[in-house]
Parts: C-alpha cells; structure tokens; sequence
C-alpha cells in the first residue's frame, strides 16, 4: 500500500474508533481469534494481514507473533524480487 493511501486508512481508522479487532486485540485475544476463525482469509489476503498485523502491533497486550511472521513474509517477499532481479541482471550481463 502506497504512503499517502496508509495514512488516509489510519486517518479513517481513528475516526471510526475502535473496532471489534481492536477490542480483541486489547485482551490479548485477537492472534488467537484470527488464527483460529480466518486462516484462509489471512492466508491468503494481504490486505487483511496487514490490517491485522497493524491492530496487533498497535496493541500493548499481545506478543504479536503474527506480527513478526507478516513482516518476516514481507520481507522474504522483497528479498525474492530483488533476488530475481540481480539474477535477470546477471544473465543478459553474462549474455
């Protein structure tokens, strides 16, 4: 998600208010919750791991472990396309 499109979604987050995530989150529940009701929607929407994995990080109750495995996710992410482009540098050097 670009910059300016993140703040506009935290802008609108802090003038919904708190939302049921952020309440489970709160509890020290939220990690628990999603794992166990929206493994395929977390799984497979990058949109909602990053929702929750900023509720989750945003909260001071919870260890965030999801947190860590989304930032870890994003950054083996990066690493592969970086990783793939030095490669397709190196084949039309070489070529």
């Amino acid at each position: 998600m670009p910059p300016e499109d993140r703040r506009k979604a935290e802008k609108w987050q802090q003038l919904e208010g708190l939302t049921f995530f952020d309440e489970l989150a709160s509890e020290g529940m939220l990690e628990d919750f999603v794992l166990e009701y929206f493994p395929d929607r977390l799984e497979k929407e990058a949109e909602f791991q990053e929702r929750m994995a900023t509720t989750l990080f945003r909260s001071a109750a919870s260890d965030a472990l999801l947190v860590h495995f989304y930032l870890l996710r994003q950054l083996s992410d990066a690493f592969r396309t970086f990783l793939q482009g030095v490669g397709a540098c190196s084949r039309k050097k070489i070529s």
